[in-house]
C-alpha cells in the first residue's frame, strides 16, 4: 500500500513539474511579425491577403480578440499579424496592427467564422500591454477596428 502511495506521489511531482509556465494563448492558426516594411507594404497595396470582414474587435487586458468571417471550407485555413514596432504616440499609447487571411487557395463555398484570439504579450515581447490601445486594420479591405472604447 505505501508502494502504491509513493508512486502516485511521484506521479504527480512530475507531471506538475512538466507544465510549461508560459504557456501561449495565441491560437495556431495565427502568425505573429514584427516587421516594418512588411507592414508598410500591408497597409499601401489595395488588397493584401485574402478576403474576410472583421466583425468585432475586443481587448481585454493583453488578450485581443478577433472575429472574422470569410468563404472556404475545404481547406485550412490561417491569419497573419503584422505589427511595424512602433507605438502611436496617443493617450493611452496605441498600436496599428495589420491583419491578413490565408484562404489557401479554398475555394468553396461555405461562409465560414472563427474567433481569433491573441496574446499581445507573444506579439511585443513585453509587460504592460493591458494599457495599450490597438487598431485592428483588415490587409483585404484597409477597414480599421479599434479596441478604445
Amino acid at each position: 500500500m505505501r508502494t502504491i502511495i509513493t508512486i502516485l506521489l511521484l506521479s504527480i511531482i512530475i507531471l506538475s513539474a512538466c507544465e510549461k509556465e508560459n504557456i501561449s494563448e495565441t491560437a495556431k492558426n495565427i502568425k505573429l511579425t514584427i516587421d516594418a516594411s512588411h507592414y508598410f507594404a500591408a497597409i499601401e497595396t489595395e488588397s493584401y491577403g485574402d478576403p474576410f470582414e472583421i466583425d468585432n474587435v475586443l481587448k481585454e487586458e493583453n488578450m485581443l480578440y478577433i472575429d472574422t468571417k470569410y468563404g472556404g471550407g475545404c481547406k485550412e485555413h490561417s491569419f497573419e499579424l503584422i505589427w511595424g514596432g512602433d507605438f502611436i504616440k496617443t493617450n493611452p499609447p496605441s498600436i496599428g496592427i495589420v491583419l491578413v487571411h490565408g484562404a489557401n487557395n479554398d475555394m468553396c463555398q461555405a461562409y465560414l467564422s472563427d474567433k481569433l484570439k491573441i496574446d499581445l504579450k507573444d506579439l511585443m515581447g513585453m509587460n504592460y500591454v493591458s494599457i495599450l490601445n490597438v487598431i485592428v486594420i483588415n490587409g483585404y479591405n484597409k477597414e480599421s477596428y479599434n479596441t478604445k472604447k
